[in-house]
């Protein structure tokens, strides 16, 4: 995964509208602990596979300061 560059802003801003890319609604959280509370927000990467092959397997994205 590339480094994401992640700013503060007022609504959603990058919303792909193409139907024919599959994409995989990521989660982002704080720390590893995957609970409600660390939830920070979700990215939409795009995939060559079924976006549902990710959910079974559970990925995920943790930010990182450094």
């Amino acid at each position: 995964m590339p480094v994401v560059w992640v700013n503060a802003s007022c609504g959603v801003t990058n919303v792909i509208k193409d139907k024919n890319i599959k994409i995989y609604d990521c989660p982002v959280y704080m720390t590893p602990f995957r609970t409600g509370l660390k939830f920070i927000f979700v990215v939409q990467l795009p995939t060559d596979r079924n976006p549902n092959d990710w959910v079974l397997k559970g990925t995920a994205l943790l930010c990182q300061k450094e």
